[in-house]
């Protein structure tokens, strides 16, 4: 199951963070190119859910990396993590995206996987 959880906090840091730092670089009509939900929000709020995206992408693996960081600190960036994936599936069904749906739900299991098996 370590293998499993490594795994696991590896992939979603790096889909946080790279995800993340595309919503707060790209121009807001470039980044609707892909995602058209951020035309419903103000662009203030897609930059803040991308800089909480990279936070908690960071905050995922950091215990793992630096011993002095308790490690419940993954286990709130993965509910952080859910609660972003909780709110990315009403975004989407609200919007008849429901092929999208799906992978928010992946990652919404990845970050309760990681979250209580640390807790363990």
């Amino acid at each position: 199951m370590s293998i499993l959880l490594w795994i696991c906090q590896g992939l979603l840091a790096l889909l946080f963070v790279l995800i993340g730092v595309m919503k707060i670089a790209l121009p807001i009509p470039k980044l609707s190119e892909n995602m058209k939900w951020v035309l419903d929000f103000p662009s203030l709020a897609v930059r803040g859910i991308g800089t909480l995206e990279i936070i908690l992408g960071i905050a995922i693996l950091l215990p793992r990396f630096m011993g002095t960081v308790p490690i419940s600190i993954s286990v709130y960036a993965g509910y952080g993590i859910a609660a972003i994936m909780i709110g990315a599936i009403i975004t989407h069904a609200a919007r008849g995206e429901y092929p999208f749906i799906a992978m928010n739900v992946i990652v919404l299991a990845m970050a309760l996987v990681v979250s209580f098996y640390i807790i363990k």
